[in-house]
């Protein structure tokens, strides 16, 4: 019986240490991707991106709406299980000649002070702007 209460004893920080959640991730990291994108003035560009609604996760988009605006609809995988992926499509209209900026985060929208799960910059180009970014 003494062995059964020490070998508890011994094994109870290993599984408590096991239940503490994961570290955030750090938006620092090499998750964060710079991608060029074009469009001409008062057209539509389009990027589908895999995203996993079921478990909370969305692509949310911050720009300056001067420049240009950006609408995501979603669309549902193939099955309505827990984890099973879906797509957002993210339209960008560039309003201007101007290039513009725009970041897409994925995240929970609930979840304000942590760090998004992957970060996406986009540079939208004008068509006839050359572009450094690849």
């Amino acid at each position: 019986m003494k062995i059964i209460s020490l070998l508890s004893l011994a094994l109870l920080p290993l599984f408590a240490a096991a239940a503490e959640p994961a570290a955030a991730p750090d938006p620092a990291a090499p998750r964060q991707q710079l991608l060029a994108l074009r469009a001409d003035k008062n057209r539509t560009a389009t990027v589908t991106l895999r995203e996993n609604p079921t478990t909370g996760f969305e692509w949310m988009a911050k720009f300056d709406a001067r420049l240009c605006k950006v609408e995501i609809s979603r669309r549902a995988g193939d099955s309505e299980l827990c984890g099973a992926p879906g797509q957002a499509i993210v339209t960008v209209t560039l309003l201007t000649d101007a290039p513009a900026d725009l970041t897409l985060e994925y995240r929970r929208p609930w979840e304000k002070d942590t760090p998004p799960a992957r970060v996406l910059h986009y540079a939208v180009l004008p068509e006839a702007m050359p572009s450094a970014v690849r």
